[in-house]
């Protein structure tokens, strides 16, 4: 059949044209040196053919069609069949009038019904074969963009929680660093901010993203490895099409003969070979995707938005936020659905185009990086964490030399309510300064120590940038008293950070950070007592924090802090059943495991609403601790029960017996 041999046509002349074998019905080598290097059609992106593969398919189907045309129309014993079916049809008066027409039309035209039957199947055939090519060769097509999910946490980002009120356990990442210098220049961005010498691109440069990459390289890795979940084997999260690798890649890139990129879905044959990649060609692979996909993309909207240069700091901030999403980046349409299940849809302005609104102004600079509607609203909370440090590392507020020694994937310890208020990102001193000092764990696995792992080797100093020095210096004293309850709470005192958090919120109410931070110190110190009362104010702390929020609900609403610090009053609660339980009060005890699994179903309801699967398996989990708890304890206190009632009823029978035997006998006591 025609269809048959003109599929049979295309997968030889891909073939051939890739330099695979393959039968050509008619050579064409010459033909291979026309292929105009990624100008593709419409319809040829569609069927997944190159310009020159989507000529052939045309001269085939013409010359098979022609070829064909006398059986297909005149000799076709398809047609024929049909034909007699039509001549033989019966009307009957229980068809529906429209039935009837049909059948009429059938009756008195039976060869032109038939042939347009058949070729009704051929296009069906036809649609259909495209189709299958278009999957086939879904990893040939280069005009595919990578669809990925801001979260936080991620998003798709699995993480374990500990005892902390908004800390998580995370993944590994890793990457590698270099280290080298451009010419300098002062930033033209801002006239508000004091920007050091530091390098500065011209945009307009064909080598500005070989540049960037160059020069920037230990930056790049760093960043990554702090704000990208590593994969070691490819994985595939739930929604999405390709396989993830190494940092967030879902690409598998090769080199032709001529040295040209060539991008491949991370799936099938590519994703056991990502799953094979040693570390280097994971960063490897990581380094072809920018030159390929990321930094063309941002130069692009830079030159759209009237950018001329832009320094190696301001990139590195557009770079991280763009990584996932360039598409972010510029101007877009969004839909969201809403409670009622309708869409509501609209435009949104790019980080870019709005940072070329902002002119020099600071805070327009900084809100510039803040997700609205066109990031989902289970997922904003978690994209806004980790686009304000992109902003603090576009601004230069923050360095490659912080995140080197911060926590992987720190971004998301955050309390949102802290760094987003009134509509605006908070970049005051004292605020950067807190975040620095709660997310930079000694006790846990740094960016450093994850290089240092995976044999990656580094610089001492990864980092070319100096520090800027903020405009908006004014200090918070709600959060510097804060900061030194944070360190009181590293240095195991407890009972001094208590107090410096119980003064930060007598001068912020709103400050969620101490009130989190003071149930968990409560919750320590509990433990290091063994205290019931200690244990019990970390319970009255949580409702506190949850009322504050209720009242400024436009303001505080997180359920990311209801969800840890609800946990960590439940573990509070837990601990209260087993003291109870060590004295042998079971009432209490049951009590107190009730309380605390009221405690995790708080926790799982506000996971959910913010999406955090895996944080929801482990508040699940605890609830399922405690129900076990309970049930070993009642069944404990039912057969104690009943070891009381025999006993009762044991003396009680004694006693009868006693009492009938002294009537008997006359005996009485003397």
């Amino acid at each position: 059949m025609v269809v048959k041999k003109i599929v049979s046509e295309i997968s030889n002349r891909r073939k051939y044209v890739h330099g695979k074998k393959g039968k050509l019905e008619t050579p064409h080598k010459k033909l291979k040196q026309w292929q105009p290097d990624g100008k593709m059609g419409k319809f040829s992106r569609i069927a997944g053919l190159g310009a020159i593969d989507l000529s052939w398919f045309l001269f085939c189907l013409g010359k098979y069609t022609a070829k064909d045309l006398n059986t297909i129309l005149l000799d076709n014993k398809i047609i024929d069949t049909i034909q007699k079916k039509h001549k033989n049809l019966e009307i009957q008066d229980s068809d529906s009038k429209f039935k009837q027409f049909f059948k009429k039309i059938e009756k008195s035209n039976p060869r032109m019904a038939a042939t347009l039957k058949l070729w009704m199947l051929y296009s069906l055939l036809t649609i259909m074969s495209i189709g299958g090519i278009k999957l086939a060769q879904r990893d040939k097509d280069n005009s595919g963009k990578q669809v990925k999910t801001e979260q936080v946490i991620d998003n798709n980002n699995p993480k374990d929680v500990v005892e902390s009120a908004i800390i998580y356990e995370e993944e590994e990442n890793s990457q590698k660093v270099i280290d080298d210098t451009k010419k300098t220049g002062e930033s033209k961005i801002s006239d508000d901010v004091k920007t050091p010498n530091v390098v500065t691109y011209d945009i307009s440069d064909v080598n500005f993203a070989d540049n960037f990459l160059d020069d920037n390289w230990d930056d790049i890795v760093v960043s990554l490895l702090e704000f990208e979940t590593w994969r070691d084997k490819a994985k595939l999260h739930s929604g999405e099409s390709r396989y993830t690798y190494g940092p967030g890649i879902t690409w598998v890139y090769t080199k032709d003969k001529n040295g040209k990129l060539r991008q491949h879905a991370c799936v099938g044959d590519y994703k056991q070979r990502a799953s094979n990649f040693s570390v280097e060609q994971k960063l490897q692979q990581t380094r072809y995707h920018y030159e390929y996909e990321t930094l063309p993309a941002i130069k692009r909207k830079l030159k759209k938005y009237g950018f001329t240069e832009i320094t190696d700091q301001q990139m590195l901030g557009l770079f991280i936020a763009g990584y996932q999403l360039p598409a972010k980046l510029d101007d877009g349409n969004f839909s969201t659905k809403l409670d009622n299940g309708k869409y509501e849809k609209g435009k949104y302005i790019g980080i870019v185009h709005k940072l070329s609104d902002a002119g020099s102004n600071v805070q327009k600079q900084v809100d510039s990086f803040i997700a609205g509607k066109e990031v989902r609203e289970k997922w904003r909370e978690g994209t806004n964490k980790r686009r304000w440090w992109c902003a603090m590392i576009y601004m230069g507020y923050i360095t490659t030399d912080d995140l080197i020694n911060l926590d992987r994937d720190a971004f998301s310890s955050i309390n949102i309510n802290t760094i987003l208020k009134n509509g605006h990102f908070v970049y005051d001193a004292t605020t950067i300064e807190y975040v620095l000092a709660h997310a930079n764990n000694p006790n846990r696995n740094s960016v450093k120590d994850f290089m240092k792992e995976r044999n990656i080797s580094i610089n001492n100093n990864s980092s070319k940038h100096q520090k800027n020095i903020s405009s908006n210096a004014v200090e918070n004293p709600s959060m510097k008293k804060t900061i030194k309850g944070l360190q009181e709470f590293k240095n195991g005192n407890y009972k001094i950070a208590i107090k410096y958090y119980q003064e930060a919120i007598a001068l912020d109410a709103n400050n969620m950070e101490a009130y989190s931070s003071l149930a968990l110190s409560y919750k320590k110190l509990g433990d290091q007592t063994h205290s019931i009362a200690d244990y019990e104010k970390t319970a009255e702390t949580v409702k506190a924090c949850n009322a504050q929020m209720n009242r400024n609900r436009n303001l505080l609403h997180d359920p990311d802090v209801k969800a840890s610090t609800y946990y960590n009053a439940g573990l509070a609660r837990e601990e209260m059943a087993k003291l109870y339980e060590k004295d042998n009060n079971i009432e209490q005890a049951i009590e107190n495991y009730n309380k605390a699994k009221q405690n995790f179903e708080t926790a799982y309801a506000n996971a959910e609403e913010f999406n955090s699967s895996e944080r929801m398996t482990i508040y699940k989990q605890a609830q399922q601790r405690v129900e076990k708890s309970v049930e070993t304890l009642q069944i404990k206190n039912n057969q104690t029960n009943k070891r009381n009632a025999f006993g009762q009823g044991k003396t009680k029978l004694l006693n009868k017996m006693a009492n009938q035997y002294t009537r008997n006998t006359g005996n009485t006591k003397d």
